[in-house]
């Protein structure tokens, strides 16, 4: 992956494959989030980049849950026509954290986008009856 990224410098794709060598084979979580990273870095809009990087951090390597969260909403920013996606990965994961009522703001924001989408608009009235 090392070599596509030289022949294909502006592709993020084998950036992100690289990063997923990294975190799900070698367990080497730096390189990782340097290789995540660079595909961010190579196209801002490249959401794969985002996800992995953030799930790689919510999942792998203890103490940076914060980091993920502030990474979605950094790739949701970056690309609010296309992101929706990381909003609700942010929801999820806040609803598994037990925090219900950040889990609801982001599916808010989520509907302020795309007020119809079914699947959302019932997983935040599940979630508003918890409370």
């Amino acid at each position: 992956w090392l070599y596509s990224g030289k022949i294909q410098p502006n592709q993020p794709r084998s950036f992100l494959n690289l990063g997923n060598l990294y975190a799900t084979v070698l367990h080497d979580y730096a390189k990782a989030e340097w290789a995540y990273q660079t595909a961010v870095e190579k196209d801002s809009s490249y959401i794969p980049g985002y996800r992995d990087l953030a799930s790689m951090l919510w999942f792998s390597v203890p103490g940076r849950r914060n980091d993920a969260f502030k990474l979605l909403q950094q790739g949701f920013d970056a690309n609010r026509d296309s992101g929706l996606e990381l909003l609700a990965l942010a929801g999820t994961w806040s609803e598994q954290s037990g925090d219900i009522k950040t889990a609801i703001g982001y599916y808010e924001q989520y509907l302020k986008f795309k007020p119809d989408f079914e699947p959302v608009r019932k997983e935040l009235a599940r979630l508003k009856s918890k409370l």
